[in-house]
């Protein structure tokens, strides 16, 4: 999937090939787990990617730099964002190309919906920039016994 302006594409990693882009993105995925203080590992995107249960997708700029990636899963009706970053300087370039291949990717998994969440403040404006709008809201307070 490619732009005719020069700008990023957007490529589907096969699982047969992800051991060799996994050293590029594995420190990717993991910020984003950090960042989002999510409870699964590394190694559980990994599994999901290469057992089919999810796709990888990669941004690349024209030069074929990776300069981000999009974690992809399939949950019945619905296409769930996983994981989508972007390195420093591209976060905008990587929303835009995926807004522009996202309705083809959901169409190609016969979503219904597309889903996204995300515990960090500054997806907001990004989303709703590309038609998301908020369906809820968790708030969360940890306990600390002692």
């Amino acid at each position: 999937m490619s732009h005719a302006d020069g700008k990023l594409t957007l490529e589907w990693v096969s699982p047969h090939v992800l051991g060799d882009v996994w050293p590029i993105i594995r420190p990717w995925v993991e910020r984003v787990i950090s960042k989002a203080q999510e409870p699964y590992l590394a190694e559980d995107v990994f599994y999901e990617i290469k057992a089919a249960n999810a796709r990888l997708f990669l941004f690349l700029t024209p030069e074929k730099e990776i300069v981000g990636h999009v974690v992809i899963q399939p949950l019945g009706k619905t296409l769930h964002l996983w994981q989508i970053f972007g390195v420093a300087g591209h976060s905008a370039d990587v929303v835009l190309c995926l807004n522009e291949h996202l309705d083809a990717i959901a169409a190609g998994e016969f979503a219904k919906e597309i889903t996204f969440s995300s515990p960090r403040k500054g997806w907001c404006k990004w989303l709703e920039t590309i038609g998301f709008t908020p369906k809820s809201v968790v708030y969360q307070r940890e306990l600390k016994h002692g």
